[in-house]
C-alpha cells in the first residue's frame, strides 16, 4: 500500500494547531471526567445520575457518553420528571472505576469539591 505524503503532511500540520490539540485531549479526557461524575454520584446515592448533573462538553461530551455506553461501562436509562436521560455504571464499570480511583485518578476532583464546599460554608470576613 502506498503512503500518501501530501495527505500525511496535511494531517500532521492540522494536528499542530491549538484547536486540534484541544480536540484530541478532549476526546481522551472527557470520557474519564464524565465516567467519574457518574460513578461518584451513583456511589453516593445508589441511583442513576440525571443528565443535568453531567455538563458534557458539547459534541465531544455526547460522543463520550456514547463511547462509555458502547464500552459497557455505563448504561443509559430513560429520564424521569427532572431529566431527559439518566446514566448508571454497570458492574464492569464499577470495577473499572474502583481501579481508577485506587490509582488516585479522581482524588483531585474530590479535593477540589471539598475545598469548594468549605469555602461556601465559611462566611467572608470583611
Amino acid at each position: 500500500m502506498t503512503t500518501k505524503n501530501a495527505y500525511r503532511d496535511f494531517v500532521n500540520e492540522i494536528k499542530k494547531t491549538g484547536v486540534m490539540d484541544y480536540l484530541l485531549k478532549s476526546i481522551e479526557q472527557e470520557p474519564v471526567r464524565l465516567f467519574g461524575i457518574i460513578c461518584q454520584n451513583f456511589e453516593k446515592t445508589g441511583k442513576a445520575v440525571p443528565d443535568h448533573l453531567l455538563h458534557p462538553s458539547g459534541y465531544v461530551g455526547e460522543v463520550a457518553l456514547k463511547a462509555l455506553t458502547s464500552a459497557g461501562l455505563i448504561k443509559y436509562l430513560p429520564g424521569d420528571r427532572l431529566a431527559l436521560f439518566r446514566y448508571q455504571p454497570t458492574e464492569e464499570g464499577v470495577k473499572v472505576y474502583k481501579k481508577l480511583a485506587k490509582e488516585g485518578l479522581y482524588q483531585a476532583a474530590k479535593k477540589q469539591e471539598t475545598a469548594e464546599t468549605k469555602s461556601a460554608e465559611t462566611p467572608n470576613e470583611e
